[in-house]
């Protein structure tokens, strides 16, 4: 090795261009960053059998919509460790905007009037229409962990409504491969009163 000549990266650079363009974060996408929720405990107990539980954990209240929070625990039962495992990452890889499989895990949302939501197909939304109008429901994502014998996960939805609803809703899920056909609970109007309201995080 040998020292090298000095000005070796004394090079001319380029002015920098304008700054880019940042478009601003569509509603539907996601709560507004800059609130803190109000938030009332539900875990209302959906489905339980030897295996699998699901609850409706909680409901978050922003100024223009709800956040929900979908809890689901499994235990291992008749498969072996490696049935488990390899069960587990399949049925929990579940990506926003993906459609589920038949046999995966559905969920949407009907509201007072009727209205049906479903999650957001990302891909018709990224070159179709990205000015959407409330209402519209949104998968924000979900995590989870366990080990050999024991899954504890939970999904997070966005209901955009444009406003906090007030007049109460049905959450609906179905997942055929957990022995979860397809059923509803009822959030009533009496729960979402008594979530508190949003405070700015900068008022």
């Amino acid at each position: 090795m040998h020292a090298a000549s000095g000005g070796f990266f004394d090079v001319e650079r380029p002015e920098p261009g304008p700054e880019p363009e940042v478009p601003p974060m569509p509603p539907w996408l996601q709560p507004p960053q800059d609130e803190l929720p109000g938030r009332v405990v539900l875990d209302e107990l959906l489905h339980h059998d030897d295996a699998t539980v699901l609850l409706l954990g909680e409901v978050a209240a922003y100024s223009s919509g709800l956040r929900l929070t979908v809890r689901c625990v499994h235990r291992r039962t008749d498969e072996s460790p490696r049935e488990w495992e390899r069960r587990m990452m399949e049925r929990h890889a579940w990506f926003p905007g993906r459609f589920p499989e038949p046999d995966g895990m559905h969920v949407g949302v009907r509201l007072a009037d009727g209205t049906r939501l479903l999650p957001i197909d990302h891909q018709r939304v990224a070159h179709v229409d990205r000015d959407l109008t409330p209402p519209t429901l949104q998968v924000l994502g979900g995590g989870g962990g366990g080990g050999h014998d024991w899954y504890d996960w939970n999904i997070e939805l966005w209901l955009w409504t444009g406003e906090v609803g007030r007049a109460g809703f049905e959450v609906v899920f179905s997942w055929p491969e957990f022995g979860i056909l397809e059923l509803g609970h009822v959030v009533d109007a009496e729960v979402l009163d008594v979530v508190p309201p949003p405070r700015q995080l900068w008022p």
